[in-house]
C-alpha cells in the first residue's frame, strides 16, 4: 500500500458544502481483474493544547482518518485534506493503472488524474521488524463499536503491525501467525 493526500482549499469568501473526493474507475467492488484498490476518506484535525514539556506549535494539526465520512463542509478559506490509500492485492499484475479522482462540492467538480504503477513482486505478508504499539486506550478513540481483538488483528494484517506491546512486552492474545 501506498498513500498521498489530496487538499482542497475552500473560496476566500464562501466555504464548500459536501465536498467529497471519489475514484474512476470503481476502487476494488466489481472488479474482475486483481487490479489496484483505491480508498479515500477525509482527515479529521485535532486540537492540541501546550504540554509540559517544550513544543514548537500547539494548536489544530491533521491527524485522524475519518473514513465513515463521504463528504465534509469546509468553512471560508480553510483546507482540508483527503487520504488516497492504495494497495495492489496479491497477484495483482505489473503495470500502470489509470484513476480519475473526481473532487465534487455544491459549487461544481474537478477531477484529476491518477496512474499507479504496480511493481511485478509481492510484499511478504507479514512484517519483520518490530514494530511495537499501545492499543488499550484506542476503542474510545473509533466510531462505532470495535472489539479490541479485531482492531488488533485489522493492524496486524493490514499495515503489517508486528505483533508486541510497547508496555507489557507481549502480544494482544493469540499470535494469528
Amino acid at each position: 500500500s501506498e498513500s498521498i493526500q489530496i487538499v482542497v482549499l475552500a473560496p476566500e469568501t464562501s466555504g464548500l458544502r459536501a465536498l467529497r473526493v471519489g475514484v474512476k474507475p470503481l476502487p476494488c467492488a466489481g472488479r474482475a481483474t486483481a487490479a489496484p484498490c483505491v480508498e479515500i476518506c477525509p482527515v479529521g484535525f485535532v486540537k492540541t493544547t501546550k504540554p509540559r514539556y517544550p513544543v514548537e506549535e500547539v494548536g489544530w494539526h491533521g491527524d485522524p482518518l475519518l473514513a465513515y465520512l463521504d463528504e465534509v463542509e469546509v468553512r471560508p478559506n480553510e483546507c482540508q485534506p483527503f487520504w488516497v490509500r492504495v494497495t495492489a492485492p496479491a497477484g495483482a499484475s505489473a503495470g500502470e493503472y489509470e484513476f480519475e479522482l473526481q473532487v465534487t462540492s455544491e459549487r461544481g467538480a474537478r477531477t484529476l488524474p491518477l496512474t499507479v504503477k504496480v511493481w511485478g513482486f509481492s510484499i511478504p505478508k507479514t512484517g519483520h521488524l518490530p514494530t511495537f504499539t499501545s492499543l488499550y486506550q484506542m476503542p474510545r478513540f473509533i466510531h462505532g463499536e470495535v472489539e479490541m481483538e479485531s482492531l488488533w488483528r485489522f493492524l496486524l494484517e493490514r499495515y503489517r503491525f508486528s505483533y508486541g506491546n510497547l508496555y507489557s512486552g507481549g502480544g494482544y492474545g493469540p499470535s494469528p501467525n
